[in-house]
């Protein structure tokens, strides 16, 4: 709780926003200035020190992250990714089921599960998503090595107990 707010009220600027999940960013926004102004910071101006891309495709995220369109790249201090979770397990998951059931569609016009079929999720989505982000992650990071600070804000596992024992303990 609290991320997104305590990022855009102490990130350096100029900042690129990827907002990730449908949502008003505004609030958050106000909030912040209301921060940054008690702490002598500079303010947030959406459009000059702050430009926010919204998440509707993910080959336009990773299009527009490569090619740097329409953002001055140079005078970038951060990149704030809004939640690499949303994108990956909402948005990424949902274009690559969405993609395989017109597949199975096209293949099988006498389908009788439609429903199944749409929401149906294979160990191939899952390599494609895995591959997807990395890539996603790559091109971040290229940024990264150009000094430019990378934010990637994602939401608490609550469920800790189901992936205890999945990583190694150190």
């Amino acid at each position: 709780v609290g991320k997104t707010l305590n990022t855009l009220a102490t990130c350096d600027l100029p900042c690129l926003y990827v907002l990730g999940e449908p949502r008003n960013i505004w609030r958050n926004i106000d909030a912040a200035n209301e921060l940054r102004k008690a702490n002598g910071l500079e303010l947030i101006v959406v459009g000059e020190n702050l430009i926010i891309f919204e998440y509707a495709e993910f080959e336009e995220l990773i299009k527009f992250i490569h090619e740097h369109t329409g953002v001055n790249w140079d005078n970038l201090k951060t990149i704030v990714i809004d939640s690499l979770t949303h994108i990956m397990s909402v948005g990424f998951m949902s274009e690559i089921v969405e993609e395989a059931h017109e597949g199975r569609s096209q293949k099988d016009k006498n389908m009788t599960k439609e429903i199944a079929s749409q929401y149906k999720s294979t160990v191939e989505d899952y390599g494609v998503l895995r591959n997807g982000i990395v890539r996603l992650t790559d091109a971040i990071g290229k940024n990264a090595r150009r000094g430019i600070t990378v934010i990637c804000l994602a939401l608490e596992d609550e469920k800790q107990q189901m992936v205890e024992g999945s990583f190694m303990k150190v």
